[in-house]
Parts: C-alpha cells; sequence; structure tokens
C-alpha cells in the first residue's frame, strides 16, 4: 500500500516534556511510511482544546503524568459520543511502571497503552494503528447491538400489538354475540306479539290486548337504545358528535328519568333517593346527553343491586364552575382487578357462557365518550358486597372551560350569562336578555313548567 497517496493521519501528540513529544513524533514517522499532521499540546487544557477544533485527530498519543491534571483527568474529560465511547481513540504513552496502570487506562476508555522505557518505532505506530481499528470495531458492535436492541423493542412490541389485536378480535367477537342476542330477544317479543293481536287471537277488548301492545313499545323503545347506543359511539369515536346546550333544572331532570325507570325500580323492590345540593343552579348543557348518561348509570345500578337494594342519585357544585353528578348503588361491588375494565367498549364484567344480565357492553364507555367529549371526566369506586358509586364531574356550563382556555372572552361572557337569558311568559311568549348575543338558536330554550313571574324569580335566584 502507497501510505504517500493517502490522507495524512493527523496525531495529537500531549506531553509536558518537549523531548518526549519530539521522540513520539520520531517513532511514528520511522516506524511507517505513512505521512502523519502532528499537533502538540503541553497540558491538558491545551489538549482539550484542540480537542474541540475541527477537523479532530485520527488518534492522541498521551502522557498521564501532565501537571495540570489528574492520571485520568483528561481521558474523563475527552468529548464522548452517544454510547459513551470517545470520539478520538487514545494510545496512552507514560514513564510510570505502575502495576495495574495499564489496564486502569484502557477502564477509563482508552484503547492502548505504551510505555515510554521501551518505545520503539514500531510499537507505537501498531499502537496508534491498533487504536484506530479498535475504536471502529467497537463502535461497529455498538452500532450493531442498538439494531439489535431496535429490533427485539420492534418485536416486543409487534408481540404486544397482536395480542392487542387478537384481544380485539376476541372482544369483538363476544360483542357481535351480546349483540345479536340482545337484538333478537325483543325482535321475537315484537314479532311474537305482533303475530298474536294480528291473527286476531287476542280480542281488542281484551286486557291482554293492551297488555301486548305494551310488551311490543317496550321492546322497541329497547331496541332503539341499542341502536342509538352503537350510532352514537361511532359518532364521539369519529369527533363528529354534536351538543345542544341549553338551561335546565337538574332535579327535574333526575325526576324524570326516575319516573321513566319507575317500574325497574318496583320490579326490584328498589328504593331510589335524590339528593340535589339547592344551591347548584341551573346548568347550561345538552340535556338529552345528560339523560343519556344518568340513564346508563342508574341502568347499571339497577342491573347489578339486589332486591331490596337502595340506589341514591346525589349532586352538588364543585366551585362556581363545575358539579359532581353520583349514582351509588348496595349492588355487589366490583373487584379490584375488574376496575381497569369498566368504561371500556365492548368489555363487560358479566360476560362469557356464565352472563346473568342483559346488556351489550357499550353504556358506561359511551358514557365516559360522551362526558370527555364535554370537558368532562368520570369514575368509580366500589366495594365488592357493598356497592359502588359512579360519578362524573361537568361544567355547569356547557364549553365554558373551554373558553377560558382559549382566551374567547366574548364566548365565555356569552356562556355565563346563557342561563338567564331565555324566559318563557306562561303565554307562548319567549323573550330573552341581549347581553352578549345569548345563545344560538340550538342552544336556546325555556322553562315551560314556570309563568312568567316564576321565571323571572328563578332568573334573580340564578345570580342576577
Amino acid at each position: 500500500m502507497n501510505h504517500q497517496t493517502q490522507e495524512p493521519m493527523r496525531v495529537l501528540i500531549v506531553d509536558d516534556n518537549p523531548l518526549d513529544r519530539a521522540d513520539a513524533k520520531a517513532a511514528l514517522i520511522r516506524g511507517s511510511g505513512r505521512v502523519y499532521q502532528f499537533s502538540e499540546a503541553a497540558s491538558a487544557e491545551e489538549a482539550l482544546h484542540l480537542c474541540s477544533q475541527w477537523p479532530l485527530p485520527h488518534c492522541i498519543v498521551l502522557d498521564l503524568g501532565l501537571p495540570d491534571s489528574d492520571d485520568f483527568d483528561v481521558l474523563i474529560r475527552l468529548p464522548r459520543d452517544e454510547d459513551n465511547l470517545l470520539r478520538i481513540p487514545v494510545v496512552v504513552l507514560t514513564a510510570s511502571v505502575e502495576i495495574g496502570l495499564s489496564q486502569a487506562a484502557l477502564r477509563a476508555g482508552a484503547q492502548d497503552y505504551v510505555g515510554k522505557a521501551w518505545l520503539l518505532p514500531e510499537t507505537l505506530t501498531q499502537a496508534v494503528e491498533n487504536a484506530i481499528e479498535r475504536l471502529r470495531m467497537t463502535r461497529s458492535l455498538e452500532a450493531q447491538r442498538r439494531l439489535a436492541d431496535t429490533a427485539r423493542q420492534q418485536a416486543l412490541q409487534l408481540e404486544a400489538e397482536n395480542r392487542q389485536i387478537q384481544e380485539a378480535t376476541r372482544l369483538k367477537s363476544q360483542f357481535l354475540a351480546n349483540m345479536s342476542h340482545e337484538l333478537r330477544t325483543p325482535l321475537a317479543a315484537v314479532i311474537g306479539f305482533s303475530d298474536l293481536l294480528l291473527t286476531g287471537q287476542v280480542p281488542p277488548d281484551s286486557p291482554k290486548h293492551r297488555l301486548f301492545l305494551g310488551h311490543i313499545g317496550t321492546s322497541g323503545r329497547h331496541l332503539l337504545r341499542l341502536v342509538n347506543d352503537v350510532l352514537d359511539l361511532s359518532k364521539v369515536e369519529s369527533g363528529k358528535f354534536e351538543f345542544f346546550p341549553e338551561p335546565f333544572d337538574l332535579a327535574d331532570l333526575v325526576k324524570g328519568i326516575n319516573d321513566v325507570l319507575a317500574t325497574e325500580f318496583q320490579l326490584k323492590q328498589l328504593r331510589v333517593a335524590t339528593d340535589i345540593e339547592s344551591t347548584l343552579g341551573a346548568l347550561v348543557l345538552d340535556p338529552l346527553r345528560l339523560r343519556q348518561v344518568l340513564y346508563n348509570y342508574l341502568s347499571n345500578a339497577i342491573k347489578f343491586t339486589p332486591a331490596g337494594g337502595l340506589i341514591t342519585v346525589r349532586a352538588h357544585a364543585l366551585g362556581a364552575r363545575h358539579f359532581r353528578l353520583e349514582v351509588e348503588d348496595t349492588g355487589v361491588g366490583i373487584a379490584v382487578p375488574d376496575m381497569a375494565r369498566l368504561f371500556t367498549a365492548y368489555q363487560q364484567l358479566d360476560a362469557g357462557s356464565t352472563k346473568r344480565h342483559q346488556g351489550t357492553g357499550l353504556g358506561l364507555a359511551l358514557t365516559r365518550r360522551l362526558v370527555m367529549a364535554q370537558g368532562g371526566s368520570v369514575g368509580v369506586r366500589s366495594t365488592p358486597g357493598r356497592g359502588s358509586v359512579f360519578h362524573l364531574v361537568l361544567n355547569q356550563i356547557h364549553g365554558a372551560d373551554a373558553a377560558r382556555e382559549s382566551g374567547d372572552e366574548e364566548r365565555l361572557a356569552a356562556s355565563m350569562d346563557a342561563r338567564l337569558l331565555v324566559m318563557h311568559d306562561g303565554h307562548g311568549n319567549l323573550t330573552h336578555r341581549a347581553g352578549h348575543g345569548g345563545l344560538p338558536a340550538a342552544g336556546r330554550s325555556s322553562f315551560p313548567n314556570l309563568d312568567g313571574e316564576a321565571n323571572k324569580q328563578c332568573a334573580d335566584q340564578k345570580g342576577t
């Protein structure tokens, strides 16, 4: 190989003795026909400065006995890469004969070690070439190790994703089986009772005629709820769900849901208690969606509370901006390992061949999505054998937190006035204040159960 045609090898000689520096340069020149480009440093600080300049040396020949540093201070302070390897290979050249010094130098990062007492041209030349090659090989091995680690991590991630896919497939199959059963049962009831009525087997004036019509209506509404849950969950997940906030009284909403579920309460002889904080003012939310969420919580409580149990609905303000709604039951409770599966789509704690309760596994998942889409949160605490408390936390006024975070003062002011803007005078006339433009048409509503004076008193009590 013709060394004369190669790029000069840049070598930094670090030694406080100029004669030793000259001997090292001479040994390298005599040891090979390679062209060298030398730079010199007589102190640790000077060496570190030169190692920060571009282009970097190809190799450093380093004396450990520098006056301004400890034995391995320079080695420790030299620039390193992300694998903590020296960026420049180092050959330690020292007059010390201390036992174990060479191994200590190698542990500190040096690639080779040569004693000044047996310095020969071929010895130093070979040490420099070995140091460069050894560092190159070490870097190559580290790169291969990183690639292997990356491949291993990717394999683990792929394995985890495969498990998730398998679990999702299992849950999907289980959901489809549950859904087919949930759909087939009311459909069979609708068809069966309809056939009995159509064939005239039940006379129109018979008490059973009205009873069967009631069963048809109940089954139809159950089917509609199932379909709506699936559609609503799909809309929320796709981010295309819309909310239509309007003022309403929470106590009236809770009473309405309790009335709807009265038959189910009576069938299981369940007691129902309501505790709505009197200082909680009118809310400005989408009442249909809050009713849907509370219906899911209450249906869940009814399902898992034994006969004669107690279900309590509570609500209270959390400061001036938020409120907390709770549904507590004296049911079977939830085991700690099962808590993580709550509010997850397509999962039921009571599933499989031993399933005893109806349901598709969408109710709590939809509840969580509906509440979170409005900037709220859901949660549960439970004691097995004693019961559970499901809760939600929401803005008292829809979108108020988002308006504050975005700095939209006009939108915030309008939302704060929303509960007072719309009133009904009892004669079909709708009025509202013009302070901040009021609610958009989709968000306007009235209190039809109040006359004009009562509306005014209600508005005055809410903070005018």
